[in-house]
């Protein structure tokens, strides 16, 4: 595994990505959005660095991103993880965004293994693949609501006026 250098802001370095690609990298992963240091990074300007250099795929953490960054799957990324709970889904549950291509060599329903001993945070989440379709609702309907709520914050700076 080899790291890419960041700046103080902690935005991926992109010479220093640059001359990490070469033979022998299958996989770069980056995580779109920090959640720690607020960090969001510019996933296009990474996208075309890559395609620069890399003859593998492109993957992206998404799951702090998820309603602020559109996911330009195949422009921007081959492959994109999310998280249900950062769409008012339920725990426990993720999704992989993938290109077409991809997409065929996935399997339906991937399960990981679980670190034993089982934390007790995931105690009490209901049955995983019973979750899957509540997920997909609630992407959905994140999905509709969040540009309503660009355009409201957009025209209360325009129009302090402005109600609801």
């Amino acid at each position: 595994m080899r790291l890419a250098a960041v700046d103080e802001t902690g935005i991926v370095d992109l010479n220093a990505l640059e001359a990490l690609l070469g033979d022998g990298v299958d996989l770069a992963s980056v995580m779109a959005v920090n959640y720690d240091v607020r960090t969001v990074q510019p996933i296009a300007d990474i996208a075309t660095t890559l395609a620069q250099g890399l003859d593998g795929l492109y993957h992206c953490d998404a799951t702090q991103a998820v309603g602020s960054i559109p996911p330009r799957i195949g422009r921007d990324f081959d492959l994109a993880t999310v998280s249900a709970h950062k769409v008012y889904g339920p725990q426990g549950i993720g999704a992989i965004l993938a290109t077409a291509r991809l997409f065929l060599f996935l399997p339906s329903i991937t399960v990981v293994d679980l670190q034993l001993p089982i934390p007790d945070r995931v105690l009490g989440i209901p049955n995983q693949r019973s979750t899957i379709r509540p997920f997909g609702i609630s992407a959905w309907m994140e999905c509709r609501r969040l540009p309503l709520c660009r355009t409201r914050s957009c025209c209360r700076v325009a129009c302090p006026s402005y109600a609801d």
